[in-house]
């Protein structure tokens, strides 16, 4: 939660500063760069949850820590140039290059929260990371508010982002990885992390082609104004999905040792439980987005942004089976099943793209919210069947997941169908 709050924060201070055409080129660097470099990192958030799930020892976390933190950083180096020559293709090569690069470096960077919040939860300090995430993450949003009052220059706001970004990340990597120079690493260490992490790697790549790319659909068919609203109106959703996503992190270590034991029964009795917790939250989630998404993004964003009520409610329909498949493909992944996990992911992905490329043009950005749950529905029922092999599904909660992810695929594919 507090891993998205910097980036919606900072979205509502560009739309404000800038207008709905500067926040839809701020959003394709930021979906461009954050993606990149999520997908470099060798899927570094999850090798710590799994590291925290089989390691007792502080000094051989503090190492894994380390090393994932290397790969965070060249994870951001390569991701920046990459951003600027694949957004400066979807916006028609724009002339202002320097301001790119540097939303791109800091969405990258600012990205690294979420690496951060595993590594809390690992050294069992989830309070204080929560409590300092939350502090600082004002800060790079403040800092656009106050550079457009000097200047409201895309330059000038994007160096003032990058630099309050950095900072912010910096001090929390400080504070919540204490001890890092007693851990020795090496190149090797990087070398395996990052072989280890190459599964993790494409499913990060897929997850982000049907939850990310709908932006950049967006942009290149309907232009950075048609982009902008999608992403603005996307927000609330954004953060409130994280709610979904942090749950499943915090759980994921329990999930990863009760899968190191021969103890079925308890298995299946953790899946259920978690099971529960996420419907809960998917519910309370999308009951907000439904009802209370299009007046937060006019309050948030301003009388003068287009809030979308459609977009809302197919988006809010979906939370629940999102919710409930963070939890079904946390437990895929601790059950060594990874591989099986992102073939599934592709399988989303792949109607994603093709549904947003075919009907875009025809239905304009609520094809992009009908296809994100479409995919939410499509996946929950996918790791269900996949979970069942193991036979680590409880009856309550097939019935769950069919329901929901049922739910939300009738409701997607309505809409679809009444735009074709």
């Amino acid at each position: 939660m507090v891993s998205r709050a910097a980036p919606a924060l900072v979205s509502i201070a560009i739309a404000r500063t800038l207008g709905t055409q500067g926040l839809g080129v701020y959003a394709t660097a930021a979906v461009i760069s954050a993606g990149l470099a999520s997908i470099l990192d060798a899927g570094s958030p999850i090798q710590v949850q799994a590291a925290a799930g089989r390691i007792s020892n502080d000094l051989e976390m503090t190492r894994a820590v380390r090393t994932a933190l290397l790969a965070r950083a060249i994870a951001i180096l390569l991701s920046v140039p990459a951003t600027v020559q694949i957004a400066s293709y979807l916006l028609q090569r724009p002339a202002d290059k320097t301001s790119i690069a540097l939303y791109a470096a800091a969405a990258a960077v600012g990205e690294s929260a979420w690496l951060l919040t595993s590594v809390a939860r690992a050294f069992g300090r989830e309070r204080i990371g929560f409590l300092l995430g939350a502090a600082l993450a004002p800060l790079p949003a403040a800092a656009v508010l106050l550079s457009a009052r000097v200047s409201a220059s895309a330059f000038s706001i994007s160096l003032s982002l990058f630099v309050a970004q950095l900072t912010a990340i910096a001090l929390w990597t400080a504070i919540m990885s204490p001890g890092l120079g007693r851990a020795k690493g090496n190149w090797a260490d990087y070398m395996l992390f990052a072989r280890v992490g190459l599964p993790y790697a494409l499913a990060t790549a897929l997850m982000w082609v049907y939850t990310q790319s709908d932006v950049l659909v967006t942009t290149s068919i309907l232009g950075p104004t048609a982009g902008g609203s999608y992403y603005g109106n996307y927000r609330v959703y954004a953060i409130l999905s994280m709610v979904a996503i942090a749950s499943s992190a915090h759980w994921s270590p329990e999930l990863f040792g009760s899968f190191n034991t021969d103890n079925i029964t308890a298995t299946r009795h953790l899946i259920q439980n978690r099971t529960l917790k996420a419907l809960t939250i998917g519910i309370a989630l999308g009951a907000m987005t439904w009802f209370l998404g299009p007046s937060l993004t006019t309050v948030l964003f301003g009388g003068r942004f287009p809030a979308e009520l459609h977009i809302h409610r197919m988006l809010g329909t979906g939370l629940p089976a999102y919710s409930v498949g963070v939890v079904l493909g946390a437990a895929l992944t601790a059950n060594g099943k990874q591989p099986r996990r992102t073939i599934l992911q592709s399988l989303a992905a792949i109607s994603n793209v093709a549904l947003n490329l075919l009907l875009i043009p025809r239905g304009g950005i609520v094809v992009a919210a009908a296809t994100t749950t479409l995919a939410a529905g499509l996946l929950a029922i996918l790791y269900l069947l996949e979970c069942e092999r193991s036979n680590v599904i409880p009856t309550q909660t097939r019935i769950i997941t069919l329901l929901v992810g049922l739910l939300a695929l009738a409701a997607s594919i309505a809409t679809l169908i009444q735009i074709a």
